[in-house]
């Protein structure tokens, strides 16, 4: 399921020309990296996985943040 997610969170940001789904597509790769970990059930799976969740909770804010001065 993770590399579903990121197989097709990837091909799908790579056809974006709208930032906003860009950011939002790439969103769903990552959380499937994030999948991958967790489901791993080892610690460093895990652990890994919450690095990546907290990583990615705050870079995909600046981001969005980032696009919406873009665009305004």
């Amino acid at each position: 399921l993770g590399v579903i997610g990121i197989t097709y969170g990837a091909i799908c940001a790579a056809m974006q020309k709208d930032l906003k789904r860009l950011v939002a597509y790439s969103s769903i790769a990552h959380l499937g990296f994030i999948v991958l970990g967790t489901f791993s059930l080892t610690v460093q799976g895990i652990t890994g996985g919450l690095v990546v969740m907290v990583n990615h909770g705050i870079a995909t804010g600046a981001l969005f943040l980032l696009v919406g001065i873009i665009y305004d």
